[in-house]
């Protein structure tokens, strides 16, 4: 049951991380998508599943029945909940413009979906996911309710309200870690060692899971990035608390270990995108991923690259605009 619970605690991968990372990487968009989806996908798989567990160790058993539904319903009530809540901000948000200091109103309204959702039982996080889509696609929804009601227009976030959002996820990932660090006690070695090894297990067996798991059709570059992108985060380090506060066995062992994997999680990621630049790292993660997509820049060169035809002139036969 430990070994069950600490696979579903460190089975995510963390927001807070991956999404600044990808962004200052300038991965593409799909890989970006990709790995933005997975972070918030396994956040709730793993909240989920953890809290069955811990409860199935209180009362003796687990029922898979229904952990199995109560994933299903977290995500699909709370996309529910999210895109309803997008739909009517965007007809809001051109009203809200013209209120003096109306720029926290757009994360007011986001902490009060996330709190409706979790008071229902629901996963906030897919909430403000999906919120987050259906703002960013209000000209999608917007379409189809304008045939209906042509006098309501939906907007979208302006750069402003962008670049302020960009700035709060910086102030809260700064916070993340002032509480991954003040929560890792170095008491014991043995934890220590037990949490790097993981750490090392966990980003060996994520080169597979994105080289079969990843369309070839990836860029090469964003594909080694994406191997190397396996940081633990939040979800984890508040789950593997609840172990030792409500007294079950091992849960010492439990805490300690999954804060040791987050810490070590977080260097190797950042370390192994560097080292990705110019090292042997480089030459292995490209030899891994021989086969996949050419990088966008490269792409980019060959689309500006003139043709020679075989009068000897030089034809540039591309958009420009691509």
């Amino acid at each position: 049951m430990i070994s069950l619970m600490l696979g579903a605690m460190l089975g995510g991968t963390s927001p807070a991380v991956v999404v600044p990372m990808s962004a200052q990487l300038k991965m593409g968009r799909e890989s970006a998508a990709i790995l933005f989806l997975e972070s918030a996908v396994s956040d709730v798989l793993s909240i989920v599943i953890a809290l069955a567990l811990l409860d199935g160790e209180r009362v003796g058993a687990v029922h898979w029945g229904p952990v199995a539904g109560a994933i299903l319903s977290s995500f699909l009530f709370a996309a529910v909940l999210g895109a309803l809540g997008a739909i009517i901000w965007s007809n809001l948000l051109g009203r809200v413009r013209t209120l003096q200091n109306g720029m926290f109103t757009t994360v007011a309204f986001v902490f009060l979906i996330f709190g409706i959702t979790e008071m229902l039982g629901y996963s906030g996080v897919i909430a403000a996911l999906v919120f987050g889509i259906g703002l960013g696609n209000h000209a999608w929804h917007g379409a189809l309710l304008s045939k209906k009601f042509p006098a309501h227009a939906p907007v979208g976030l302006n750069e402003r309200e962008k670049t302020f959002f960009a700035e709060i996820v910086f102030l809260l990932k700064t916070f993340f870690f002032v509480y991954i660090g003040l929560s890792i006690q170095f008491k014991n070695l043995w934890w220590i060692t037990f949490g790097l090894t993981v750490a090392l297990l966990i980003f060996i067996f994520r080169i597979p899971v994105v080289r079969f798991g990843v369309h070839k059709s990836i860029p090469k570059s964003d594909a080694c990035r994406m191997a190397a992108m396996a940081p633990k985060g939040l979800a984890a380090a508040v789950l593997a608390s609840l172990p030792l506060q409500q007294g079950v066995a091992g849960g010492d062992l439990i805490q300690n270990s999954t804060y040791a994997v987050v810490l070590f999680s977080v260097i190797l990621t950042s370390l192994l995108i560097f080292l990705q630049s110019t090292t042997f790292v480089n030459r292995f993660y490209q030899f891994i991923f021989k086969g996949f997509g050419p990088d966008q820049a490269l792409t980019g060169l060959a689309l500006a690259m003139p043709a020679i035809s075989q009068d000897g002139n030089a034809h540039t036969d591309f958009d420009p605009s691509i």
